[in-house]
């Protein structure tokens, strides 16, 4: 059975495209890091949320910005700097804060954001894994915790 969108459901549409599109241009960087497979079981991760955690609550139609590390999802308006909401939402991390690409307690260097199309998720990555994925996958745009 075939049906057609009506014109509330085209919206919708529309408004997912245009988030996609203006997520993916806003935020081209760090794709060849998506290539790593840890990398991309932690972006899967991050898109998946933890358990317990309402995804639907994001509006639609808007560009997110997901660090599954603190469980928080920002809102990136439109025409915001990523790169600025990135590091003013860095999450808080503690020594005991665990590596998302290698699981180990090391010294965490920053946060690597991958786009995800509307969704951009934030990865914490230690000083190993960070030297790995730039001597594999080329230089990556890190992400640090704004000084105050």
């Amino acid at each position: 059975m075939r049906r057609s969108l009506d014109i509330g459901e085209r919206a919708e549409v529309d408004r997912w495209l245009a988030a996609l599109h203006d997520g993916e241009a806003r935020w081209p960087y760090n794709e060849r890091v998506q290539a790593d497979p840890r990398m991309e079981q932690a972006l899967l991760d991050g898109l998946q949320g933890p358990e317990g955690w309402e995804w639907q609550t994001l509006r639609p139609g808007h560009v997110w910005l997901v660090w599954p590390a603190a469980l928080t999802a920002v809102e990136c308006e439109p025409g915001q700097d990523i790169a600025d909401v990135a590091s003013g939402s860095f999450p808080l991390y503690a020594q005991s804060t665990p590596c998302e690409r290698c699981g180990e307690r090391a010294p965490l260097i920053g946060g690597v954001v991958m786009n995800a199309g509307a969704v951009l998720v934030g990865v914490l990555v230690c000083d190993d894994c960070a030297n790995h994925l730039e001597m594999h996958y080329g230089p990556v745009k890190w992400i640090r915790q704004k000084e105050d």
